[in-house]
């Protein structure tokens, strides 16, 4: 979840009059983000295990945490740019044409790679439902199209530009992926077996609901989802103009119905990144992580009450908090959908909700497809079956000793964007844009100073990992990583791949490589 950005030009000149009295209230802030960037400056060597594994990042999450729970909704959107305006940002580094698309719904579709490849994943970025995605939220996206390409696959991405909460709630956005998944299907004419849906963090939690409205439709739905001969024929599309977001003076009214939504086959596959699906912020794990993660149980409430997610009675339902729905749900979703990563960082603050959620999906998965339950370490059904060492170790996993003073120092990337394709090398790496894929050849790699304090990540935990295992769903979580790891490295421009995107790409190496 990064700091978020208003919808629109004209959103921005609203909260401008709205909050200009506001401003001296937003020096405090600032204040503190300052001296708690300064204190953890000095604090950090001596933090012990309590921390992000380096240094650096664990000074960057703590200036994160202070900026994150300081500023409102409002003042965070004004602060920062917009999704579009970060995917034009971007594109214009890599010399990529920025390709935007009206996907229905009032929701935008931003094109990374071509539209005639093979294979297409529809993707939600993170951001609490209240912030846009960031130039690396999309630079993620760039480099995961490219290494995939690189690998040999056809494959491009859609990433979906919806409304950010107050102006859109609950369910305005599942409404909205509804119409993204609609427009690749009628539009594109894409087959379902050739389209996977993915999402990080609030993403996650958009994906996880679209999953389940399509095996177990939403109750503001008139119909049930069944898989017929054919979809649908017709579908609003169109080319977005140059203007920044989803306009908030057409905004999706929160009593919306989802619409249904037929498949003629299954969806080929889901990637869940950090999926934000559990609002309960006291679990273990928040206090447990709370110095090894950039999120605050401020934040996510701030965030979770802006979205709006309250159902009949004042609870949150089960599409709006997914770590609710029942087993018997996911053995539905197991006919809508092939295959599952839920992926989670051993040191976020939402593991517990995580890894109850990806038991859940599992337990329904392995239901419907008649596998036999093999409870072991993990949680299972919702239950911990985990020793009280492990979960109080829950950050680390298995540890390696300290690495000691003796640790070297190497160097540190400081690069914002890449330089244009086609013509040098960035990151260590250099780009290039042929056969209209985006492509990298490698050079010598950079990576982030370890400090002497760190700890080397040893394993990652993966719950069906056994290769007898036939299970659909892959429930995987590497120590010591905080949320969205690989897509916050593009954040903070830390160019290493860490342990959880070598996860994410060797998973979506083996979807693509299946025959359909």
């Amino acid at each position: 979840m990064a700091a978020p950005s208003p919808t629109t030009t004209q959103d921005k000149k609203q909260i401008t009059k709205k909050e200009t009295i506001n401003v001296l209230k937003l020096i405090p802030v600032f204040l503190d983000i300052v001296l708690a960037t300064d204190r953890r400056l000095l604090t950090s060597p001596f933090r012990g295990d309590k921390g992000a594994p380096t240094y650096r990042r664990d000074v960057t999450y703590c200036t994160m945490r202070h900026i994150l729970s300081g500023f409102s909704v409002i003042e965070g959107q004004y602060l920062t740019p917009s999704t579009a305006k970060a995917y034009k940002s971007v594109c214009r580094s890599w010399q990529w044409k920025a390709d935007i698309v009206d996907l229905g719904g009032g929701a935008k579709g931003n094109w990374i790679g071509r539209r005639d490849a093979k294979v297409m994943m529809l993707y939600f970025h993170g951001g609490g439902y209240i912030a846009a995605a960031t130039p690396g939220h999309v630079k993620f996206q760039f480099r995961l199209q490219y290494d995939m390409v690189k690998a040999g696959h056809s494959f491009s991405i859609l990433s979906m530009e919806y409304t950010l909460a107050p102006y859109a709630t609950y369910p305005g956005q599942l409404g909205q992926a509804v119409a993204a998944l609609r427009y690749l299907i009628e539009v594109e004419k894409k087959d379902p077996a050739n389209i996977i849906v993915g999402g990080d963090s609030a993403g996650g939690n958009l994906c996880s609901a679209l999953l389940l409205h399509l095996g177990h439709p939403h109750p503001s739905s008139a119909s049930k989802p069944v898989l017929t001969e054919a979809p649908p024929e017709t579908v609003p599309t169109g080319t977005t103009p140059e203007t920044s977001d989803v306009k908030a003076d057409n905004p999706v009214s929160p009593s919306v119905a989802v619409p249904a939504l037929k498949l003629n086959s299954p969806l080929r596959a889901a990637l869940l990144i950090s999926p934000w699906v559990d609002f309960d912020t006291t679990r273990p794990s928040l206090k447990h992580n709370a110095k090894s993660d950039y999120l605050t149980a401020t934040a996510l409430d701030r965030a979770s009450g802006a979205f709006g997610a309250i159902a009949t009675g004042g609870k949150h339902d089960e599409y709006s908090e997914p770590v609710k729905a029942p087993v018997e749900w996911w053995a539905d979703v197991s006919k809508v959908v092939k295959e599952v990563l839920v992926w989670g960082g051993g040191g976020e603050v939402l593991i517990d909700g995580i890894e109850e959620f990806g038991a859940r999906m599992k337990e329904g998965f392995d239901r419907a497809d008649g596998i036999e339950m093999v409870v072991g370490k993990g949680k299972v059904g919702g239950k911990d079956e985990r020793s009280e060492e492990e979960k109080e170790g829950r950050n680390g996993g298995v540890r390696d000793k300290p690495s000691g003073m003796d640790s070297p120092t190497l160097p540190v990337t400081t690069e914002d964007t890449p330089t244009p394709l086609n013509s040098t090398t960035t990151n260590g790496t250099t780009y290039s844009t042929a056969n209209g894929s985006i492509e990298k050849t490698p050079t010598t790699p950079d990576v982030e100073t370890p400090t002497a304090l760190a700890h080397t990540e040893t394993r990652t935990k993966d719950f069906g990992a056994d290769p007898e295992e036939k299970s659909r769903v892959k429930v995987v979580v590497t120590p010591r990583e905080g949320h969205e790891e690989m897509i916050i490295n593009n954040v903070v421009r830390i160019s290493k791949k860490g342990q959880g995107g070598k996860e994410v790409d060797k998973w979506l190496n083996v979807v693509l490589g299946r025959r359909t």
